[in-house]
C-alpha cells in the first residue's frame, strides 16, 4: 500500500509540474507578443523619401539669397553672387539690377535682356543656390519654431529639422499656409504617404519663404485630451493634492 501511495503522489507531482510549466510558457509568450506590439506602435518613421515630381512653385528671390547665373555660350560671364540687402544684384555684364521679389523665370529674362546690350543673343540660366528664407513649424512637433530654408526643403524635412512628430500627431492632414502677393493660400499634405514610400506631389510638399506648417492631433489624441480635461474638472481641488504612499496601503 505504501508503494502505491508513493507512486500516486509522484504522478500527481509530475502533473502539477507540467501544468506550472505550461502556464509559465503561455505567460512568457503573451508577454513577448505584447512587447512586440508595443515596439511596433512606437516605431520611428523612416527618413524623408525622394519626391517623384519636380518643384513647380515659383520662388521669389529676396535679399540674402545666393543665385547662380550661367551663360551657355559665354562661360566667362558665369557668376555666383548674393542679392544685396537693398534687393539688387550686381553682375559685371549687366551692372546693378533690381531683382527683389522676382521669380526665377523673371530674373532670367531680366538678365538676358540686360546682357543683350553687350552680348549677342545670350542664353541665360539662373538657379537659387542658397536662400535666406525661413518657415515656421508648429503644432504636434517636438520643438516648434523656425527653420532656415538655406536650401530647397520640403514639409517633411522641415518637421524632422524641428525634432519630428509628437506621439498623437496626425500625419495624414498637415496644413501649410503660404503667403504670396499679400493673400494666404492653404493646402493640406498627407505625410503618411511620404513616409510609407507612396508617390507624393512635389509641388505641394515644397516650402516657400514665410510658410507656416501646422501639425494637428489625431481625433484619438483630441478625445484623450478632452477626457483628461473633463476628469480634471470633475475632481475636487482638495483631492488633486492628495498623494497616496504605497506604504500606507
Amino acid at each position: 500500500m505504501s508503494v502505491i501511495n508513493v507512486t500516486h503522489r509522484s504522478g500527481r507531482g509530475r502533473s502539477r509540474s507540467q501544468g506550472t510549466s505550461s502556464v509559465r510558457g503561455l505567460a512568457l509568450a503573451f508577454g513577448l507578443a505584447m512587447l512586440a506590439a508595443g515596439c511596433a506602435k512606437r516605431q520611428v518613421p523612416p527618413p524623408p523619401v525622394n519626391l517623384t515630381e519636380p518643384v513647380a512653385r515659383a520662388y521669389h528671390v529676396q535679399p540674402g539669397d545666393v543665385v547662380e547665373v550661367k551663360f551657355l555660350y559665354h562661360p566667362n560671364e558665369n557668376q555666383r553672387l548674393p542679392i544685396r540687402p537693398d534687393g539688387t544684384l550686381a553682375l559685371p555684364i549687366t551692372g546693378d539690377l533690381t531683382v527683389m521679389g522676382l521669380t526665377v523665370d523673371e530674373l532670367e529674362e531680366l538678365i538676358r535682356t540686360s546682357a543683350s546690350r553687350r552680348l549677342r543673343e545670350p542664353v541665360v540660366s539662373v538657379s537659387v543656390a542658397e536662400t535666406a528664407a525661413r518657415a515656421y513649424i508648429g503644432g504636434e512637433v517636438t520643438n516648434a519654431g523656425f527653420v532656415q530654408l538655406g536650401k530647397p526643403m520640403d514639409v517633411l524635412q522641415a518637421i524632422f529639422e524641428r525634432g519630428g512628430f509628437k506621439f498623437g500627431a496626425d500625419m495624414t492632414n498637415v496644413t501649410v499656409v503660404s503667403r504670396t502677393t499679400g493673400a494666404s493660400a492653404v493646402r493640406h499634405v498627407n505625410l503618411q504617404d511620404a513616409v510609407q514610400g507612396r508617390p507624393v506631389d512635389g509641388s505641394s510638399m515644397q516650402l516657400a519663404p514665410d510658410d507656416v506648417v501646422y501639425v494637428d492631433r489625431t481625433w484619438v489624441s483630441k478625445a484623450n485630451a478632452w477626457i483628461k480635461s473633463w476628469l480634471d474638472g470633475m475632481t475636487p481641488e482638495i483631492f488633486k493634492s492628495v498623494r497616496i504612499s504605497p506604504t500606507s496601503l
